[in-house]
């Protein structure tokens, strides 16, 4: 049975298109990093009223791959706001009364609703609040979507009531940071601008032919033939623009049946570091590796290697500029034959490429910079150029290897606290897409210990996957990082930490003779040897956990496991010969 809702319903209405790519192909669309995402503020602003301020932003900072000011000026709004929602909503409860939040509303029918909170106003009668974050107060009011949810409310649940419903809006501001003010100057005015603003509740009466309209609306959808397109200002706000004006794809079905769990050992990545950490000779230690090079910097590596620049080409008395986007066009153009033996292909920078595209673009144009074209034209068509080209060497089936710089940059909280952020040197719009297009970004760097892979995620740092890593960093070198991905996936790994905790288990067991010479010097063995795991399991076991401990520590302990394994045998034997004399 074909489910429905409200919302798919509204969608059907407004543009028939857009619900057959979204419902019906089920066509996914790249999430929005923009830090207003209407779905992720919608989220928080629930979170906010059910359970709190602090989880609400948690899980909000989650969403994203790292902090910007954008996302702090998020923060500072919905810090406001949301507390004030949250007052509101509670503040309307009766004495002793608990809400019920996103309560199910399921039909036969196929319909399928979630009211945001049910409030008991007595035996079987209920006030049913529904959370908006808009300025549209009249589109709300006008909408039958209350009505709707009631109807089906006391239809599933004969007896119960909702005796009231109401609207729960909480106001927006889109001000922006001026050109004319700093940060500092903005959050003041922003911070003033949300003194005025306060979330209210807006009733609504049921109107029994609103859903009878919904009803229409329905079986209009469920029996629809044809999807046109209802083109209008709201285009371009719309996730599934590009697909629409590209015109339908017809797609072909896959089989329905689970394909079976595979261990990924040769993830396409995007690694970034500052200067001089090691990310290209890391690189270079994986097998049949084409570097696609920039910088020049190529003395630190083996592979083989294509240099991306522009030529000069003279052809008789007649020069002209090669630019080096076209020349890696062209490399693209010629691993799409296979005609090679390479496995993977390491893009060394990323960035570089970016600027090479930007400078085609602006030849194609004839302008000298983004801006020149107008409308966003010129910016849109360097992106476009970009990652199509990117997605094109995605789909040859090769393994990649994006290969970036880091940027080092400071975002300041509400509160003034600065914190300093990591990401690749791209803008934030092509990073944000290039990183959906591998299985894992990650930050390598270096200190006093060492050149280390960040693994797993952290807010203040651009990075994470689709693979869960079990530990928070491991050696930059190839093996170590093979061992953590792995063992992420449940797969025993060839990590030398594996491998050495049974022959540590065999060295550490204490063999016992076997003819022991009387029970009082056994007693005396045993008490004075500081290693037997019965008598003293408090020393045993913190001289031990350096190796069991399935996540290794970020110190040097593992250095220093052989020594307290070699120890033990040597003191055992002395003490022994004692005992024997």
């Amino acid at each position: 049975m074909f489910k429905t809702s409200y919302s798919k319903v509204g969608t059907f209405t407004q543009c028939p298109c857009k619900f057959k790519l979204n419902y019906v192909d089920g066509l996914e669309v790249p999430f929005n990093c923009d830090a207003a995402n209407p779905l992720v503020i919608g989220t928080m602003l629930h979170e906010c009223i059910e359970v709190g301020i602090d989880e609400a932003i948690a899980n909000y900072k989650a969403a994203y791959p790292v902090m910007t000011d954008f996302m702090a000026n998020e923060l500072m709004k919905i810090r406001v706001l949301g507390s004030r929602a949250r007052e509101l909503a509670w503040g309307i409860l009766d004495d002793d009364t608990d809400p019920v939040f996103e309560v199910k509303v399921e039909d036969d029918s196929g319909f399928v609703g979630f009211i945001d909170m049910l409030i008991p106003r007595g035996k079987g009668l209920w006030t049913m609040l529904d959370f908006k974050y808009s300025n549209n107060v009249d589109r709300y009011l006008e909408s039958g979507q209350l009505s709707v949810y009631k109807y089906f409310y006391e239809k599933t649940h004969p007896g119960e009531i909702i005796q009231d419903m109401a609207f729960l809006i909480v106001p927006k501001t889109m001000i922006r940071q001026k050109k004319t003010e700093d940060l500092y100057q903005f959050r003041e005015r922003l911070a003033a601008t949300l003194e005025d603003m306060w979330p209210a509740l807006y009733r609504v009466q049921y109107d029994p032919e609103k859903v009878a309209d919904f009803a229409v609306g329905t079986c209009t959808m469920v029996n629809a033939t044809e999807f046109p397109k209802h083109e209008s200002r709201l285009c371009d706000w719309c996730d599934y623009k590009d697909f629409c004006l590209g015109g339908n794809d017809m797609l072909i079905l896959p089989k329905n049946e689970r394909r079976p769990e595979a261990v990924i050992t040769d993830p396409d990545m995007w690694i970034y570091a500052d200067s001089y950490v090691g990310k290209s000779t890391f690189v270079d230690h994986f097998d049949d590796v084409l570097f696609i090079n920039t910088d020049g910097n190529v003395s630190n590596i083996t592979s083989p290697f294509i240099q991306i620049a522009d030529e000069l080409v003279t052809e008789g008395r007649m020069s002209r500029k090669v630019l080096a986007w076209s020349k890696f066009r062209e490399v693209i153009d010629e691993l799409e034959k296979h005609e090679n033996t390479f496995k993977v292909i390491a893009l060394d920078l990323v960035e570089d490429l970016y600027e090479h595209c930007r400078f085609y673009v602006f030849d194609q144009l004839g302008i000298k910079h983004e801006s020149d074209g107008g409308y966003g034209k010129g910016w849109d068509m360097v992106r476009t150029e970009f990652l199509s080209q990117m997605k094109r060497l995605k789909s040859l089936g090769y393994r990649i290897i994006y290969i970036s710089k880091e940027l080092v940059t400071e975002i300041t909280y509400a509160n003034g606290m600065k914190v300093s952020t990591f990401k690749p040197n791209l803008p934030d719009k092509v990073a944000n897409v290039l990183a959906g297009t591998v299985t894992m970004t990650l930050r390598a760097y270096m200190d006093e210990r060492g050149h280390f892979l960040q693994l797993r995620k952290n807010e203040n740092v651009f990075g994470g996957g689709r693979i869960d890593f079990k530990r928070d960093r491991c050696d930059l070198t190839v093996d170590a990082f093979n061992a953590a991905l792995l063992e992420a996936q449940g797969t025993k790994a060839e990590a030398e930490v594996e491998v050495e905790k049974p022959k540590a288990r065999k060295k550490a067991e204490p063999k016992p003779k076997p003819k022991p010479e009387v029970e009082v010097e056994a007693e005396t063995e045993v008490a004075e040897e500081p290693d037997a795991a019965e008598e003293k399991p408090k020393r045993r076991a913190r001289k031990a956990k350096p190796v069991t401990e399935e996540e290794p520590p970020f110190d040097t302990e593992e250095a220093a496991e052989p020594e307290v394994v070699e120890e033990k045998p040597k003191r055992r034997t002395r003490k022994r010969r004692v005992v024997e004399e």
